[in-house]
């Protein structure tokens, strides 16, 4: 079933636990919902929503420990602006399949297989749902990650894509790459790489807001509830492996003669009070682009889940780039 656009405005604070549901309920009825195999056999969960006469199509691509559903409210304004929106769970996330036991822990064996899902998913289901015309990405976090190494290789698909907070290097405190790479190299001797690495933190029910990538408590709240409601939303830690990956992607993704070969507009926005990925490698990025790059003062790392106003000027930044 197709869904006849209208323009709305930003849903605000003291109205975001009625209107959210509201939304989530008209969304669920006009959603496509399905799986795909990807290139090793692991079924890959998807919920895509399609417009009357689109003017595009935006892929959203999830960070780290996220899911699909968690960016609703992203695609509610997206779909309101005329656009078919493409969303799917990363593998070993959500409603994907998984590569080690239980649910609260995320692997990968690489990020190539990361970005591979992402190739899947664009040709076997945004292309034929969609069709080939104005594709655009919105990644955050890790999602920017695998766009960026997707846009290396096969970015003639896509007109334009949005990096939010994209994690080229994540913080690892004081602790040098090459030792923390040498570090996890020795745990995965002794206890295996789809072992849990060591400092991650687990899945907390009480999670204080204040120690939160949000700035909107709301929102915030939501999330943490849609996350109690299903133990395959409660992902929170990674393995020794998906660690060595993250603290590795950072120097491929800043190989210049790679990004050379990116065709699509790009923008980067990172946030100005973000502690889960660095914000001087995003600026490197967009200088070896020759992108836009901008910042958002006093924005965490989750830029996309902050209060109105600066919700309102985020999303005008955000539709005035994937409209130009």
């Amino acid at each position: 079933m197709l869904y006849t656009p209208e323009k709305v405005e930003v849903i605000k604070e003291e109205e975001y636990s009625q209107h959210i549901i509201e939304i989530e309920k008209i969304l669920s009825s006009h959603a496509e919902e399905g799986t795909f195999t990807s290139f090793d056999g692991l079924n890959i969960f998807y919920r895509n929503y399609l417009v009357e006469n689109p003017v595009g199509s935006i892929v959203i691509v999830h960070g780290f420990t996220e899911y699909c559903k968690k960016y609703t409210e992203l695609a509610w304004y997206f779909i309101n602006q005329g656009y078919n929106v493409f969303t799917y769970d990363h593998r070993g996330h959500g409603l994907s399949d998984r590569q080690v036991e239980g649910y609260i822990l995320a692997h990968v064996n690489s990020f190539e297989d990361y970005v591979k899902d992402l190739e899947i998913f664009i040709e076997e289901v945004v292309v034929k749902q969609g069709g080939t015309e104005n594709i655009n990405i919105f990644s955050h976090s890790m999602g920017g990650s695998i766009t960026t190494l997707y846009l290396m290789r096969c970015g003639n698909r896509i007109s334009r894509a949005l990096l939010s907070s994209p994690m080229v290097y994540p913080f690892t405190s004081d602790c040098p790459i090459t030792v923390l790479k040498l570090m996890l190299k020795q745990q995965a001797a002794k206890y295996g790489w789809e072992a849990k690495f060591k400092y991650a933190s687990e899945f907390n029910p009480n999670h204080p807001f204040d120690k939160s990538h949000d700035t909107s408590y709301p929102r915030f709240r939501h999330n943490l509830d849609v996350r109690l409601s299903d133990v395959r939303y409660q992902t929170s830690a990674s393995t020794n492996r998906w660690m060595y990956e993250a603290v590795s992607v950072g120097k491929r993704m800043l190989r210049t003669k790679d990004l050379n070969k990116i065709k699509a507009k790009v923008l980067v926005i990172s946030s100005g009070a973000d502690t889960v990925v660095r914000p001087k490698p995003q600026k490197k990025l967009a200088k070896r682009l020759g992108c836009c790059f901008m910042t958002i003062a006093d924005a965490k790392h989750s830029a996309f889940i902050c209060a109105s106003p600066k919700l309102e000027s985020y999303l005008k930044t955000v539709f005035e780039f994937f409209a130009s």
